[in-house]
C-alpha cells in the first residue's frame, strides 16, 4: 500500500464502447424489437447520444427527461412518456414537446391525457408481482387485465388511440418465470381487448433485464439465467404474434442491463478501522470516500464489487463492513466484504458495476460531500 497518501480524484467513468457493445448484443438476442432506453438509469448526455446514434429511443418519466433526450438528439417519435403518474401540467408539457405516446393504468389518467394531449396514443401497464426481482416495483404501478380493458375502452371513447400494453417485471429480475407470468397476462388481455374490437399495434415488455456484475449482500456473485430469460422472451414474442393474428411490434425498456456493468466509480479509502459493536464483537470497518448518498445508493439490495489496484498480489485479507463517508447510519453496504487488511487512507478503490442509477440517485451534497463528476471513455471518434 502507499506509504504517503496521494490525492485521488473521485469520479464515475462510463465505458461508451462497452455500452454500445451491450446494446448490439441485446438486439442480436431480440431482433426486430424496438429499444427505448430507460433514461432514469443513466441520465448522461454522452450515453444518450451514443444510443440514439444506434437507433434507440427513450423511456422518459417526465418533461425534464423528455427535454434532455431531445437535446441529445433523440427524435420525439422515439420517445414515450412511460410514467403512469403524471400531472395535468406534465401531460400538456410533454404533448407540447411533441410526445404522442403515453403510458397509463387508470381511467383518471386516461381522462387527463385526453384533456391535455388530445388524440394521443396510450399504452396500458399491467401489474406484476415483482417476485424474483431485487426491486419489485409492485403496487404503485399497473392494473389487472380486466381493468386494462376498461382503461383502454375509456381511452377509445375519449378520442385517444388505444395503442398497446406494457409490463415491468421488476428491476434486476433474476428469474425467467416472471416473464412467463407476464406473457400469460398479456395474452389474456390481448384476447379480451379483441373481443371489444380494440386491436393494438405494440406490446412493451418494459425493463428488468439484469446486469451480471453485481454480488449479493453476502458477497457471492449474482448469477441471473440470462440465456433462459432471452429464450422465454423470444418464445413469448412468437406466441403473442400468433395470438394477435396481425402486425404487432415489440418494445423493451432496458436501463440497468445496458449501463450497469460499464460504469466504474474511482474512489479512495477514508479509513480502515477496527471497532467493537453492540454485540461485543470486534469488526473491521472500511470507510470509503463514496457511499450511498453520492453514487452508491443501491447498497440496500446488492454489493458492488470492489477492486483495490494498489494491493499487492496475495495481500492478507479480512472481512469488513464497508461504509460511505457520511454521518448517516444508512450509508453502509450490507453484509461483510473481503478486503486487504493493510489499507491506508488515500488508497485507491474501484467500485465496479456502478453505471446504473449512480448519477441519478446522487444527492445535491449531503453532509457537504459533493456528487461525483462523471467522465466517458471511448465511443465514436
Amino acid at each position: 500500500m502507499t506509504a504517503t497518501a496521494v490525492a485521488v480524484e473521485d469520479r464515475l467513468v462510463y465505458d461508451l464502447d462497452g455500452i454500445g457493445a451491450q446494446y448490439d448484443a441485446l438486439l442480436a438476442e431480440l431482433p426486430g424489437v424496438r429499444v427505448r432506453f430507460a433514461l432514469k438509469a443513466c441520465p448522461v448526455d454522452e450515453v444518450l447520444r451514443l444510443l440514439a446514434g444506434r437507433g434507440a429511443g427513450v423511456d422518459a418519466a417526465g418533461p425534464q427527461e423528455i427535454t434532455q433526450a431531445l437535446r441529445a438528439g433523440v427524435p420525439a417519435g422515439r420517445i414515450h412518456y412511460g410514467n403512469t403518474v403524471k400531472s395535468d401540467r406534465n401531460i400538456a408539457d410533454a404533448h407540447r414537446l411533441g410526445i404522442r405516446d403515453f403510458a397509463t393504468d387508470t381511467v383518471e389518467d386516461v381522462r387527463a391525457v385526453a384533456a391535455h394531449a388530445p388524440g394521443a396514443r396510450v399504452f396500458c401497464r399491467l401489474a406484476t408481482t415483482g417476485d424474483g426481482a431485487l426491486w419489485g416495483l409492485s403496487e404503485k404501478f399497473g392494473c389487472a387485465p380486466d381493468e386494462a380493458v376498461r382503461v383502454l375502452s375509456t381511452a377509445r371513447a375519449a378520442g385517444l388511440v388505444p395503442a398497446g400494453l406494457s409490463v415491468h417485471v421488476g428491476s434486476q429480475q433474476m428469474t425467467a418465470d416472471a416473464w412467463q407470468d407476464a406473457f400469460a397476462d398479456l395474452a389474456e388481455t390481448l384476447t379480451a381487448l379483441r373481443g371489444q374490437g380494440i386491436v393494438l399495434d405494440h406490446v412493451n415488455l418494459g425493463g428488468g433485464l439484469p446486469a451480471l456484475g453485481y454480488a449479493d449482500r453476502y458477497g457471492a456473485p449474482l448469477d441471473p439465467p440470462l440465456d433462459k430469460i432471452f429464450a422465454v422472451l423470444r418464445d413469448g414474442l412468437r406466441h403473442l404474434r400468433d395470438l394477435h393474428g396481425g402486425p404487432l411490434a415489440f418494445v423493451v425498456e432496458p436501463g440497468r442491463h445496458l449501463v450497469a456493468d460499464h460504469g466504474t466509480v474511482h474512489a479512495h479509502v477514508v479509513r480502515m478501522a477496527r471497532r467493537r459493536g453492540p454485540d461485543g464483537e470486534d469488526r473491521h470497518w472500511l470507510y470509503l470516500s463514496v457511499g450511498r448518498f453520492n453514487g452508491l445508493y443501491e447498497t440496500d439490495a446488492l454489493q458492488y464489487p470492489l477492486v483495490f489496484p494498489d494491493a499487492p498480489p496475495g495481500a492478507e485479507r479480512v472481512l469488513a463492513r464497508v461504509a460511505g463517508p457520511t454521518c448517516d447510519s444508512d450509508d453502509a453496504f450490507p453484509g461483510l466484504v473481503s478486503v486487504p487488511r493493510e489499507l491506508r487512507s488515500g488508497d485507491p478503490v474501484q467500485v465496479r458495476s456502478s453505471g446504473a442509477y449512480a448519477t441519478s440517485y446522487m444527492t445535491l451534497g449531503f453532509n457537504g460531500f459533493a456528487p461525483l463528476p462523471h467522465h466517458c471513455a471511448g465511443g465514436p471518434a
